[in-house]
Order: C-alpha cells, then sequence, then structure tokens
C-alpha cells in the first residue's frame, strides 16, 4: 500500500511538473507574452519546493491548493524582481500581438547606464572596446543577456573588445578602475525582448590575454560558446536558465573556481587531463557523466590527483533538471 502510495505521488509530481511546463510554452509561443528571463530565472528553485510538495503524502487537493499559493507567491516575487529591475518605468507586461514587432517604446525611458567607448552604432550592431593598460593586472567582467548566442573570441590587444548584434537587445558598456592595476567591466542589457530566436541576438567578446580574469554572467536562454583556454581565468560564476553551455578552462591559470547555478540546462566543461579537479555537484535530479572522477563523498568527486598538483580546479554545481558532463582534454 506504502509502494502504491509512494509511486502515486511520483506519478502526480510528474504531471504537476509538465502541465506547468506545458501551460508556460502555449503562453509564450502563441501570445507572446513579454518575459524579462534574467529575472524569471531566479525563481527556479520554486521547481523544487513544488516537486517536494508533490510528494508529500497528504490529499491530492491539498497538495494541488499548497502547488497553486507557490506559483502566486511565485508571480508576486517575479513582478517585484521585475520592478526593482526597471525602477519607476512603465513596463508592458500586456500580451502580443502578431503583428507587434515595436518592442522600444519610444516613451519608456533609457537607462542611465554609459556607454562607453562603443565604436559604432548602427541598427544593428554594436561594438565596444576599452584600450589595454599595462598596470591592469586583474579584470573582472560582469554580463546579463537573456535571449541569444554568447561566445567568447581571439585574444585582443585590447582590454576588451566586443560586439553585440541584435534589432532588440541594447548592450550598455562601462569601465571603470579600482587603483592601478584592477578593471570592471559590466555590460546591460537594454530595452525589451520578445520570444526571439537565439540566433537573431549574438553576442561575442574578445580579451587580453594579460590580465588574471573574473567573470559573473546571468544568461536566460542562451547558446554559450565560452572557450577561456587563451586567458587566466580565476573564477567563472554563472547562472542559467535554459541554456546549452560549452565551456572550455586551459591551464594558464594555477586556480579556477567554476560556479553554475542552472535551471534546465545542458552543461558541458572541458578542463586539461593534467589538472586536479574537485566537483561539488547539488543537482540531485540532473543527469550527471563525470569522467574520470571519483566519489570522494555525497556530491563531491575529484580527479587529476587534486590538491597535490600546481593547476587546480574546483566547480560548483546546483539547480533544477540539467544535463552536465565534465570531460578532461
Amino acid at each position: 500500500m506504502s509502494n502504491a502510495r509512494e509511486k502515486s505521488g511520483d506519478g502526480f509530481a510528474t504531471g504537476v511538473i509538465m502541465i506547468l511546463i506545458g501551460i508556460f510554452a502555449l503562453c509564450v509561443t502563441f501570445f507572446h507574452i513579454h518575459i524579462v528571463w534574467s529575472q524569471l530565472i531566479r525563481l527556479w528553485p520554486l521547481l523544487l519546493i513544488i516537486i517536494g510538495v508533490s510528494m508529500i503524502p497528504v490529499n491530492r487537493w491539498i497538495r494541488t491548493g499548497i502547488i497553486v499559493l507557490i506559483l502566486v507567491c511565485g508571480a508576486i516575487g517575479y513582478h517585484s524582481l521585475v520592478k526593482n529591475q526597471f525602477g519607476d518605468r512603465k513596463i508592458n507586461m500586456e500580451i502580443f500581438k502578431d503583428d507587434d514587432w515595436d518592442f522600444f517604446d519610444e516613451s519608456v525611458e533609457k537607462q542611465d547606464d554609459t556607454v562607453e567607448n562603443e565604436i559604432t552604432h548602427d541598427e544593428n550592431l554594436q561594438e565596444f572596446s576599452e584600450p589595454y593598460k599595462k598596470s591592469v593586472k586583474y579584470a573582472e567582467v560582469e554580463a546579463n543577456y537573456g535571449v541569444g548566442e554568447l561566445k567568447i573570441g581571439s585574444p585582443t590587444s585590447n582590454l576588451i573588445y566586443a560586439t553585440n548584434s541584435s534589432m532588440f537587445i541594447r548592450q550598455g558598456f562601462n569601465v571603470r578602475y579600482d587603483g592601478s592595476n584592477e578593471a570592471e567591466i559590466k555590460f546591460t542589457s537594454e530595452g525589451k525582448t520578445k520570444d526571439l530566436k537565439k540566433q537573431d541576438n549574438k553576442f561575442t567578446m574578445s580579451l587580453n590575454t594579460n590580465p588574471i580574469w573574473k567573470f559573473d554572467f546571468e544568461f536566460g536562454v542562451c547558446d554559450v560558446d565560452f572557450d577561456f583556454s587563451n586567458y587566466k581565468v580565476s573564477e567563472v560564476n554563472m547562472e542559467c536558465g535554459v541554456c546549452n553551455v560549452d565551456m572550455k578552462i586551459g591551464n594558464l591559470h594555477d586556480n579556477t573556481k567554476i560556479d553554475i547555478e542552472t535551471g534546465v540546462s545542458k552543461i558541458t566543461i572541458r578542463i586539461p587531463e593534467s589538472a586536479g579537479c574537485r566537483i561539488e555537484c547539488e543537482s540531485a535530479l540532473s543527469s550527471k557523466s563525470f569522467e574520470g572522477f571519483t566519489k570522494v563523498d555525497r556530491g563531491v568527486y575529484e580527479a587529476g590527483n587534486y590538491g597535490a598538483v600546481s593547476q587546480n580546479i574546483v566547480i560548483e554545481l546546483s539547480g533544477a533538471v540539467s544535463d552536465i558532463d565534465i570531460l578532461r582534454y
């Protein structure tokens, strides 16, 4: 009897999740609801809460009521996040019609972020550049992007060179220096996006190979191709919604930390065979493939004589339901 109840609870949980995902997908597809992806992905823990509630051995109608309450709280939380992001500006959350492609409301004031060193600005392309100063030893990049394709390009003689190709997403760009040896670079997405195809928006960054780099990213629905093998990377922090991430780390820096928090994503990370690596994974519902790693504790895996070699990489993974591969090359 107990086993039957457990199976019933599991089926109920699966059904609830599938229904919610289906309703959301239909609304976005057919009604073109305006979604601020960078804020929506922050609510992914609600999926885990809903799964947990669905498995509680109580009356189904009670569970359903609790789930509805959670969704209401999530909607309120989402509205609060969007309001905080856009301040007092009017956010158009109405349902768009198919022929309504005027995403930029001229009455909406542009953000105050200063766009510095923008080389060109036509309808579809933005180019940004910051000259390299030999005194800069450390550089940090902060960027968010809703829907699109993102890539790390070949090295540049500048500190950074970036392009944003999109009819809909405009990027703010700001560089400031903390002392003489540290640069902080910030990209911010401006404007409003709809249910755009990822290939409609492309963002590429090329970096200087001399500084030690740190990255903080927030992505919504994106294809991410980040080859860091030419760069000294100390830290990569990434929050993903529904993304396909392919990341490669080189052997130019002794200690690298990678922290990835996902919703529903495909994550592939490539690390050098010679490096020691420790994985701390909290994605219990994810599919994991850690080739060449040995499990040393619950959710903890190590490889390459971690801690006893010159290069060590720590990878922290958390999220909802993802497909995660760690490969050694």
